[in-house]
C-alpha cells in the first residue's frame, strides 16, 4: 500500500533582467526543477529563491565582488542559510525561523540563484544539449547549493553529481 504524502506549495520568484527569449517556459521549468529538489530531499517547507539570468559582464562583476575570481562563471549561488548538513532545513529553520521566514509570502527564503545567459547558451553547444537542459542542470546545480551541498571534496561532488543526474533524470531531461 502506498502512503501519500501531502506536500505544501513551494513557491519560486523569477526575475530575468537581460530581456532574453528562451524556446520554452523558464518560469515553469524552474519551479519544476525547485519542486523536485525538494521532493528528493523531503523538504516539506513552503520555500522561496530568486533567479536570476544576467549578462557575462555582470556575472563576472559579482563572481569578483563576492568570491574575488575576476572571470565569468555560469551560475553563482547565494544562500541564505549555512547549513552543516545538506537538506537539513527542519531543524535549522524551527530553531532560527526568524533569519529565513518571510512573512509576506508566507515562506522560506532559501537564497539567490544567479545564471549568466551568454555561458548558458555556450555550455549548451558545447556539451551538446539543448538550452532547456542546461538552464535545468544549473538550477539543479544551484539549488543542492543552497540547501547545503557542496563539491569541494570529491566524495562530496560525485553526490552532488549523482543528485543532479537523479533530478534531472525524475523530469526526463536528458543531454
Amino acid at each position: 500500500m502506498k502512503t501519500m504524502i501531502k506536500r505544501k506549495k513551494s513557491s519560486i520568484s523569477l526575475t530575468l533582467s537581460n530581456n532574453k527569449n528562451f524556446s520554452f517556459d523558464e518560469y515553469s521549468l524552474a519551479k519544476k526543477v525547485l519542486k523536485r529538489v525538494l521532493l528528493i530531499e523531503n523538504i516539506n517547507k513552503n520555500v522561496s529563491v530568486n533567479i536570476l539570468v544576467v549578462s557575462s559582464y555582470k556575472i563576472k562583476c559579482m563572481n569578483e565582488k563576492y568570491r574575488g575570481i575576476d572571470k565569468v562563471t555560469d551560475v553563482l549561488s547565494f544562500p541564505n542559510l549555512e547549513l552543516k548538513k545538506p537538506g537539513n532545513l527542519d531543524e535549522i529553520l524551527e530553531s532560527n525561523k526568524s533569519l529565513a521566514y518571510d512573512y509576506t509570502s508566507k515562506s522560506y527564503f532559501l537564497g539567490d540563484i544567479v545564471i549568466c545567459y551568454d555561458k548558458l547558451i555556450s555550455q549548451s553547444k558545447k556539451y551538446g544539449h539543448s538550452v532547456k537542459r542546461e538552464f535545468a542542470f544549473l538550477i539543479t546545480h544551484s539549488m543542492l547549493h543552497l540547501i547545503g551541498y557542496d563539491h569541494i571534496k570529491s566524495k562530496d561532488e560525485q553526490r552532488m553529481i549523482n543528485k543532479q543526474k537523479q533530478i534531472l533524470d525524475d523530469l526526463k531531461i536528458y543531454r
